[in-house]
């Protein structure tokens, strides 16, 4: 099963990505509901294939964008797994759901307070994926 995993920089997102199109934006009437104000109403389509082995996606329009890898998405998009793909400024990562390790006896934390995020690090999706290096200093 895939996966779409993001952040918009104070809540973590995971959904899954079953077979079919599913719409991602900032209405709650979306499939896929994110609360980011760089994230417009109606931003994106995600199209996922009846074997799960391909994934398409198209901008709907949206005022700040959708980028893959960078790339503005400009008309339907073949995405590659882990590629990195930016709903306005909200990151995400499509990942096959087995690969992606995730503790099971802590729910996720989706709200953070002001406190909490004072006490945070916010970095961009790409750089919290990296793996931390074997020794932290020589």
């Amino acid at each position: 099963m895939l996966r779409l995993v993001g952040t918009d920089g104070t809540k973590f997102y995971t959904w899954e990505l079953p077979p079919g199109k599913w719409k991602l934006g900032r209405s709650a009437e979306r499939d896929f509901f994110v609360s980011h104000s760089s994230v417009s109403r109606h931003h994106a389509e995600i199209e996922v294939s009846a074997d799960s082995k391909q994934v398409h996606l198209t901008d709907l329009g949206s005022h700040n964008g959708t980028t893959v890898d960078g790339v503005r998405v400009s008309e339907r998009l073949a995405v590659k797994m882990n590629a990195m793909i930016a709903f306005g400024a909200a990151e995400f990562k499509i990942v096959q759901a087995d690969k992606l390790e995730m503790d099971k006896t802590r729910p996720a934390l989706l709200n953070l307070g002001e406190a909490d995020l004072e006490k945070s690090v916010v970095l961009p999706m790409q750089e919290a994926m990296k793996p931390l290096p074997s020794k932290l200093s020589d």
